[in-house]
């Protein structure tokens, strides 16, 4: 497994769209690293097959062919506190699932993830369609 990681926004909150318990199957030493890379970072140990996902105290993990597309979607901040989201499409249900959120949109949140687009790319396996919602009003 290689493991790859992306500095945290400094003023943004940062959360996985979906919650799964922390449950690591990794052996010592992938324990260790993980340990090592967490603190203010996204990390991300990806194998041939999927992805997990590692922030803060929470993990969520997936098969790279269990997705169809991914979009980032952003709502601009107007009466309410607009949002940014990256989502995935799956293949068997077309439902989408979120993999992470910013419950509120900043101008800095949405430049972080478009900072971070291909790194992030790299980490589902696939590229990231932007999609601007406008404005929350």
């Amino acid at each position: 497994m290689e493991l790859k990681r992306i500095p945290l926004p400094t003023a943004d909150r940062l959360t996985f769209g979906e919650q799964q318990p922390w449950l690591l199957c990794l052996c010592e030493e992938e324990k260790a690293n993980l340990r090592a890379a967490l603190p203010g970072h996204l990390v991300a140990l990806l194998s041939d097959t999927g992805v997990q996902l590692y922030l803060k105290q929470q993990e969520l993990g997936f098969a790279f062919d269990a997705i169809q597309s991914a979009q980032l979607y952003f709502m601009r901040r107007a009466k309410g506190q607009g949002w940014i989201t990256l989502e995935a499409r799956l293949v068997k249900t077309g439902e989408t699932f979120r993999i992470l959120d910013m419950d509120r949109f900043t101008d800095s949140g949405l430049k972080w993830f478009i900072d971070n687009q291909k790194q992030l790319e790299s980490f589902i396996g696939m590229p990231i369609v932007v999609q601007d919602c406008g404005y929350d009003c």
